[in-house]
C-alpha cells in the first residue's frame, strides 16, 4: 500500500499539470516557454498624476500589447500611484502578486493584494525619462511582464543659496551668490529691492547691490521657486559731500555742508582739524571753521565710512593786533606791534599813513612812525585782510 505522503504529492502534481494544461489551452502559452501572448495577462498599465500647475488629475492608459507613445509624453511630479490592469484567467487565484519595476529595479515591495498598486515618490528619481513595468506572478510561480511604459519625471528644482561674498558693501558692490539650480534665474533681490545680475552657472550668480537697498537677505527666483539667504547682506551707506558754502572764511565761519547719508555723523574735519557741527538732516550739516586750521578739503565721517569734498575750503586768516609798544613817540620811533597772522603783511599804517616795517614773525612786526602822521590807530594788512588796533 502506497504511503500517504506519496499519495498527497502525486495528487498535487496531477492538479498542477491539469491547471497548466487548462491555462495553456485558454491563452496559448507553454508552462516552460511562454509565448508572446503572455503580455495579454496584464492588460494595461495605468499611471495617474496630479499636475502641479493647476491641481488637475492627468491619466494615461496604454494597453500592454500596444504602443506606449500615448503615455510617453506624460510628465509626472511628486508622488503618483502606479496601477496595472490584471486579467484573471481562472478567478482570483490566478495572480499571486505584482512587482512593479522602475528602470528594471524593484519599485517597492511586491503587492499581493488586489487591486495591485504602488505609490511612486518621483522625487527619488532623477528628472528625465524612466521606464515602468509590472511583473505579475501566478500561483504556479510563472511571471508575466508588461510592456514598458515610458514617463518623464519633471520635479521642480528650486534654487538654493549657500553663501554670498562679500557680506557687506555700498550700493554698486558686486556680490557673488553661491548655491544650486540658478539656471534660468529671473530675479535677484536685496531685501526686496531688484538688482541687476548675471547667471555665471547653475551654482553662481554675480549681482550688483541696487540703489535704495537696505540690509537684509538676498533672494534668487527661478521658474521652480525662490531661495532666500539665511544670512543678511549688510548695505553700507557711506556719506557723500556734494558741496559746501561759503567756500572760504576765517576761523569761526559757519559752513553748510550738503551731501547724503549724514545721519549719525561722528566727525567733521577741515583739512584734518576737528570742527564742531550739527547734523541738520541726512543731507545737511552745519559746521564751524575751527581754530588752527589751514585750507584744505572738508570730510564727514559716519559709521559707514568717510566722505571728503572734492574742493578745498579756503581758510582766511586775517591779521589781528593785540598790542603795540611804546604807545606814543615822535616821528621815527620804532614801534613793536604784537598780534597774529602777520606773515605776508603788505602794509602797516599809522592812522592811515604808510610806514616802513619788518615782519619779525607771524606774531610781531617792527614799524617806524612815519613823517606827517597824526595820532590814531595802527593797522596791518595781509592778503587775508586788515587788522586795526
Amino acid at each position: 500500500m502506497e504511503p500517504q505522503p506519496h499519495r498527497w504529492r502525486n495528487a498535487m502534481n496531477r492538479a498542477r499539470l491539469a491547471y497548466a494544461t487548462a491555462l495553456s489551452a485558454m491563452i496559448g502559452w507553454s508552462l516552460l516557454a511562454p509565448q508572446p501572448a503572455q503580455a495579454q495577462l496584464l492588460g494595461s498599465l495605468i499611471v495617474t498624476t496630479t499636475a502641479s500647475a493647476d491641481g488637475s488629475t492627468v491619466s494615461g492608459r496604454v494597453p500592454v500589447t500596444a504602443s506606449v507613445t500615448i503615455i510617453g509624453a506624460l510628465t509626472v511630479r511628486g508622488t503618483v500611484p502606479v496601477t496595472p490592469s490584471v486579467i484573471n484567467i481562472i478567478g482570483a487565484l490566478t495572480v499571486r502578486g505584482v512587482q512593479f519595476k522602475l528602470d528594471g529595479a524593484n519599485l517597492g515591495a511586491e503587492d499581493t493584494s488586489a487591486p495591485y498598486s504602488v505609490s511612486w515618490n518621483t522625487t527619488t528619481a532623477s528628472n528625465g525619462s524612466h521606464t515602468l513595468t509590472a511583473v505579475a506572478t501566478d500561483i504556479l510561480g510563472v511571471q508575466w511582464t508588461s510592456q514598458p511604459v515610458t514617463v518623464t519625471v519633471s520635479n521642480a528644482s528650486p534654487p538654493t543659496i549657500t553663501s554670498f561674498t562679500p557680506g557687506s558693501g555700498p550700493v554698486g558692490t558686486s556680490v557673488t551668490i553661491n548655491g544650486t539650480n540658478f539656471t534660468g534665474a529671473s530675479a535677484v533681490l536685496f531685501n526686496g529691492t531688484s538688482a541687476s545680475f548675471t547667471v555665471g552657472s547653475a551654482t553662481a550668480i554675480t549681482a550688483t547691490v541696487p540703489a535704495g537697498a537696505t540690509s537684509g537677505p538676498i533672494s534668487v527666483t527661478t521658474s521652480d521657486g525662490t531661495a532666500s539667504s539665511a544670512a543678511s547682506f549688510t548695505v553700507i551707506n557711506p556719506p557723500t559731500i556734494s558741496s559746501f558754502t561759503p567756500s572760504s572764511g576765517p576761523v569761526g565761519t559757519s559752513v553748510t555742508i550738503s551731501g547724503t547719508n549724514f545721519n549719525g555723523a561722528t566727525a567733521v574735519l577741515f583739512n584734518s582739524v576737528s570742527a564742531s557741527f550739527t547734523v541738520s538732516s541726512a543731507t545737511a550739516i552745519t559746521a564751524t571753521v575751527p581754530a588752527g586750521v589751514s585750507s584744505g578739503p572738508i570730510s564727514v565721517t559716519t559709521s559707514d565710512g568717510t566722505a571728503s569734498s572734492a574742493a578745498s575750503f579756503t581758510v582766511i586768516n586775517p591779521p589781528t593786533i593785540s598790542s603795540f609798544t611804546p604807545g606814543s613817540g615822535p616821528v621815527g620811533t620804532s614801534v613793536t606791534i604784537s598780534g597774529t597772522n602777520f606773515n605776508g603783511a603788505t602794509a602797516v599804517l599809522f592812522n592811515s599813513v604808510s610806514a616802513s616795517f619788518t615782519v619779525s614773525s607771524a606774531t610781531a612786526i617792527t614799524a617806524t612812525v612815519p613823517a606827517g602822521v597824526s595820532s590814531g590807530p595802527i593797522s596791518v594788512t595781509t592778503s587775508d585782510g586788515t587788522a586795526s588796533s
